[in-house]
């Protein structure tokens, strides 16, 4: 039997990830300049970037809460403690990216 609270650790995860690649596809998509990627408040733009970028990281983003999400069902059985900290990992990895996506969403 496996703990329900992977799964709703996993369907918070899914979320953000549905949030952050609804984002992109409504504010970014259809951008077509370069975008401020990066940004220091001291030395300025540091490093312009496409869409193509943003959207490697969201779908980098999701291959990592994918495969950290199959491997957190896998070791459910054998090591509870690795299994919740896979999950906790894959739900702080999908908030990263979603504030990452914000972010360049604002400052673009």
């Amino acid at each position: 039997m496996k703990p329900i609270l992977i799964y709703v650790v996993w369907g918070i995860s899914a979320l953000l990830l549905g949030a952050a690649w609804a984002s992109y596809f409504v504010f970014l998509a259809p951008f077509s300049e370069l975008l401020v990627v990066h940004f220091e408040g001291g030395r300025g733009i540091d490093f312009f970037g496409s869409k193509q970028d943003v959207l490697s990281i969201i779908g980098i983003g999701t291959a990592a809460a994918f495969i950290n999400t199959v491997l957190a069902m896998v070791l459910c059985r054998k090591d509870a403690f690795l299994s919740y900290l896979l999950a906790f990992g894959t739900l702080f990895i999908s908030l990263l990216i979603l504030l990452t996506v914000a972010v360049i969403i604002s400052v673009n």
